[in-house]
């Protein structure tokens, strides 16, 4: 992984080595495809944030779902961060962190 900061690769590979092949199978079992319906965002009273990244960086959400998903709740912030991968944090930590101090003092700001 050529993008992680270095720090992380130690916990990256230590998050590999416990994950479930058993998990990995049953991912197509889950109906987490895009026919999946939106109607439980919908029902979340809460603030929400959705970090996404670049599909051909391997990110899981595109930014059509990422949208749709928006348009089914109101509360939904979506942020999409160029050149992030899967693992959002890790690949692009230097935008993950503003943006989500930047929605927790807002929601804080709120309350």
């Amino acid at each position: 992984m050529p993008d992680y900061p270095d720090d992380e690769i130690y916990p990256w590979l230590d998050s590999k080595r416990r994950l479930s092949s058993d998990f990995i199978k049953s991912i197509p079992k889950m109906g987490l495809g895009f026919d999946t319906s939106l109607e439980p965002i919908g029902k979340i009273q809460s603030p929400i944030l959705l970090f996404i990244g670049d599909k051909e960086k391997m990110s899981l959400m595109s930014e059509e779902a990422a949208q749709k998903a928006a348009e089914a709740n109101e509360s939904l912030e979506v942020v999409h961060l160029e050149g992030a991968s899967h693992d959002i944090r890790r690949t692009r930590f230097d935008g993950y962190m503003p943006a989500l101090k930047s929605f927790v003092d807002i929601i804080y700001a709120v309350n």
